[in-house]
Protein backbone atom coordinates (compact mmCIF):
# COMPACT_ATOMS: atom_id res chain seq x y z
CA UNK A 1 0.00 0.00 0.00
CA UNK A 2 1.35 3.40 -0.98
CA UNK A 3 0.19 6.44 0.90
CA UNK A 4 0.46 9.73 -0.85
CA UNK A 5 0.47 12.75 1.35
CA UNK A 6 1.00 16.35 0.72
CA UNK A 7 1.73 19.15 3.00
CA UNK A 8 -0.05 22.35 2.41
CA UNK A 9 1.80 25.48 3.30
CA UNK A 10 0.05 28.20 5.20
CA UNK A 11 -0.62 31.52 3.49
CA UNK A 12 2.12 34.10 3.83
CA UNK A 13 1.85 36.51 6.75
CA UNK A 14 2.23 39.82 4.91
CA UNK A 15 2.04 41.95 8.06
CA UNK A 16 5.63 40.82 8.78
CA UNK A 17 6.91 41.81 5.32
CA UNK A 18 8.78 45.13 5.06
CA UNK A 19 8.54 45.55 1.28
CA UNK A 20 7.44 43.61 -1.78
CA UNK A 21 6.44 43.57 -5.43
CA UNK A 22 3.18 42.04 -6.66
CA UNK A 23 1.63 41.29 -9.99
CA UNK A 24 -2.10 41.95 -9.72
CA UNK A 25 -5.24 41.73 -11.80
CA UNK A 26 -8.20 43.85 -10.81
CA UNK A 27 -11.80 43.89 -11.92
CA UNK A 28 -13.63 47.15 -11.28
CA UNK A 29 -17.42 46.82 -11.43
CA UNK A 30 -19.33 50.10 -11.52
CA UNK A 31 -22.67 49.25 -9.91
CA UNK A 32 -24.76 52.03 -11.49
CA UNK A 33 -24.29 50.93 -15.11
CA UNK A 34 -23.04 47.39 -14.38
CA UNK A 35 -19.89 48.06 -16.44
CA UNK A 36 -16.71 46.24 -15.54
CA UNK A 37 -13.10 46.88 -16.46
CA UNK A 38 -10.15 44.55 -16.11
CA UNK A 39 -6.77 46.11 -15.42
CA UNK A 40 -3.28 44.81 -14.69
CA UNK A 41 -1.27 46.38 -11.86
CA UNK A 42 2.44 46.17 -11.11
CA UNK A 43 2.72 47.08 -7.44
CA UNK A 44 5.73 47.97 -5.32
CA UNK A 45 5.03 48.74 -1.65
CA UNK A 46 6.76 49.20 1.70
CA UNK A 47 5.47 49.72 5.20
CA UNK A 48 6.91 51.81 8.06
CA UNK A 49 7.12 54.31 6.47
CA UNK A 50 4.25 53.65 4.08
CA UNK A 51 5.08 53.89 0.38
CA UNK A 52 3.41 52.41 -2.71
CA UNK A 53 3.83 52.64 -6.48
CA UNK A 54 1.33 51.26 -8.99
CA UNK A 55 1.64 51.03 -12.75
CA UNK A 56 -1.77 50.31 -14.26
CA UNK A 57 -2.24 48.89 -17.78
CA UNK A 58 -4.97 47.27 -19.84
CA UNK A 59 -4.79 43.50 -20.41
CA UNK A 60 -3.21 44.35 -23.79
CA UNK A 61 -0.42 46.33 -22.08
CA UNK A 62 -1.64 49.87 -22.85
CA UNK A 63 -0.52 52.18 -20.04
CA UNK A 64 -3.41 53.80 -18.12
CA UNK A 65 -1.92 55.33 -14.99
CA UNK A 66 1.05 55.71 -12.68
CA UNK A 67 0.27 56.17 -8.99
CA UNK A 68 2.55 56.93 -6.06
CA UNK A 69 1.80 57.11 -2.34
CA UNK A 70 4.41 58.34 0.13
CA UNK A 71 3.03 58.40 3.67
CA UNK A 72 -0.14 60.41 3.01
CA UNK A 73 1.01 62.28 -0.11
CA UNK A 74 -0.51 60.95 -3.35
CA UNK A 75 0.37 61.55 -7.01
CA UNK A 76 -1.21 60.06 -10.11
CA UNK A 77 -0.65 60.55 -13.84
CA UNK A 78 -3.58 59.44 -16.02
CA UNK A 79 -2.21 58.67 -19.47
CA UNK A 80 -5.39 58.84 -21.60
CA UNK A 81 -6.69 62.03 -19.97
CA UNK A 82 -3.20 63.62 -19.84
CA UNK A 83 -4.03 64.64 -16.27
CA UNK A 84 -1.71 64.77 -13.28
CA UNK A 85 -3.20 64.88 -9.78
CA UNK A 86 -1.32 65.67 -6.59
CA UNK A 87 -2.45 66.05 -3.00
CA UNK A 88 -3.03 64.35 0.31
CA UNK A 89 -4.43 60.83 0.30
CA UNK A 90 -8.09 60.69 1.25
CA UNK A 91 -11.27 58.84 0.37
CA UNK A 92 -11.72 61.21 -2.60
CA UNK A 93 -8.26 60.50 -4.04
CA UNK A 94 -9.21 57.60 -6.35
CA UNK A 95 -12.50 59.21 -7.49
CA UNK A 96 -11.07 60.47 -10.83
CA UNK A 97 -9.47 57.09 -11.49
CA UNK A 98 -12.11 54.48 -10.60
CA UNK A 99 -15.17 56.62 -9.97
CA UNK A 100 -15.46 55.76 -6.29
CA UNK A 101 -14.27 57.10 -3.00
CA UNK A 102 -11.52 54.72 -1.86
CA UNK A 103 -8.51 56.00 0.01
CA UNK A 104 -5.32 54.60 -1.62
CA UNK A 105 -4.10 53.72 1.87
CA UNK A 106 -6.84 51.06 1.88
CA UNK A 107 -4.90 49.32 -0.91
CA UNK A 108 -1.72 49.49 1.14
CA UNK A 109 -3.58 47.97 4.11
CA UNK A 110 -4.87 45.20 1.84
CA UNK A 111 -1.37 44.42 0.56
CA UNK A 112 0.09 44.00 4.04
CA UNK A 113 -3.03 42.50 5.68
CA UNK A 114 -3.36 45.43 8.07
CA UNK A 115 -6.36 47.05 9.65
CA UNK A 116 -6.81 50.38 7.82
CA UNK A 117 -5.90 52.38 10.91
CA UNK A 118 -5.33 55.72 9.14
CA UNK A 119 -8.99 56.62 9.77
CA UNK A 120 -11.46 55.84 12.54
CA UNK A 121 -14.48 53.59 12.41
CA UNK A 122 -12.98 50.34 11.10
CA UNK A 123 -14.26 47.07 12.55
CA UNK A 124 -12.35 43.96 11.52
CA UNK A 125 -12.79 40.23 11.94
CA UNK A 126 -9.92 37.75 12.16
CA UNK A 127 -10.31 34.09 11.23
CA UNK A 128 -9.42 31.22 13.53
CA UNK A 129 -5.85 31.08 12.13
CA UNK A 130 -5.26 34.77 12.86
CA UNK A 131 -5.61 36.14 9.31
CA UNK A 132 -7.80 39.15 8.57
CA UNK A 133 -11.07 38.02 7.00
CA UNK A 134 -12.98 41.27 6.71
CA UNK A 135 -12.99 44.94 7.65
CA UNK A 136 -15.88 47.36 7.45
CA UNK A 137 -16.27 51.10 7.93
CA UNK A 138 -19.95 52.02 8.15
CA UNK A 139 -19.24 55.77 8.22
CA UNK A 140 -17.27 55.65 4.97
CA UNK A 141 -19.53 52.94 3.41
CA UNK A 142 -16.67 50.62 2.54
CA UNK A 143 -15.93 46.97 3.23
CA UNK A 144 -12.92 44.74 2.57
CA UNK A 145 -13.17 40.96 2.33
CA UNK A 146 -10.23 38.61 1.98
CA UNK A 147 -11.82 35.94 -0.24
CA UNK A 148 -9.02 33.46 -0.86
CA UNK A 149 -5.50 32.84 0.42
CA UNK A 150 -3.00 30.31 -0.84
CA UNK A 151 0.70 30.64 -0.08
CA UNK A 152 1.68 34.11 -1.38
CA UNK A 153 -1.51 34.55 -3.44
CA UNK A 154 -4.69 36.19 -2.28
CA UNK A 155 -7.93 37.60 -3.62
CA UNK A 156 -9.42 40.64 -1.91
CA UNK A 157 -12.71 42.41 -2.58
CA UNK A 158 -13.21 46.09 -1.76
CA UNK A 159 -16.79 47.30 -1.95
CA UNK A 160 -18.29 50.78 -1.76
CA UNK A 161 -21.75 52.08 -2.62
CA UNK A 162 -20.59 52.77 -6.19
CA UNK A 163 -18.04 50.10 -7.07
CA UNK A 164 -16.90 46.58 -6.36
CA UNK A 165 -13.15 46.18 -6.78
CA UNK A 166 -11.77 42.64 -6.83
CA UNK A 167 -7.98 42.39 -6.64
CA UNK A 168 -6.12 39.15 -7.32
CA UNK A 169 -2.55 39.38 -6.03
CA UNK A 170 0.13 36.97 -7.18
CA UNK A 171 3.76 37.08 -8.29
CA UNK A 172 4.90 38.12 -4.81
CA UNK A 173 8.58 39.03 -4.50
CA UNK A 174 10.09 40.43 -1.27
CA UNK A 175 12.13 43.63 -1.64
CA UNK A 176 14.58 45.09 0.88
CA UNK A 177 14.80 48.64 -0.45
CA UNK A 178 14.49 50.82 -3.52
CA UNK A 179 15.28 54.35 -4.66
CA UNK A 180 13.28 57.08 -2.90
CA UNK A 181 12.45 58.57 -6.32
CA UNK A 182 10.40 55.43 -7.11
CA UNK A 183 7.61 56.91 -5.00
CA UNK A 184 7.53 60.25 -6.80
CA UNK A 185 5.95 60.99 -10.16
CA UNK A 186 7.22 64.05 -12.01
CA UNK A 187 4.67 66.09 -13.96
CA UNK A 188 4.77 64.53 -17.45
CA UNK A 189 5.18 66.86 -20.43
CA UNK A 190 1.84 67.95 -21.85
CA UNK A 191 -0.17 66.84 -18.79
CA UNK A 192 -2.51 69.22 -16.94
CA UNK A 193 -1.80 69.49 -13.22
CA UNK A 194 -4.80 69.32 -10.86
CA UNK A 195 -5.17 69.33 -7.08
CA UNK A 196 -6.92 66.45 -5.37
Amino acid sequence: MILLGGCSSAPLRYEKVQGAKWDARSVVLVKKNKKSNLVHMDILAFQAPDRMRLEVTTPMGIHLASMALKNDEFQVALTRQKSYYVGRASAKTLQPIIGAEIDPRVLLSVLFDRVPDFSQGWECIYGEKGYLESCKNEKESISINWKHRELARKVVEIETEKVNLQVSLKGYEPIDNTEASTFEIALPTGFKKKKL
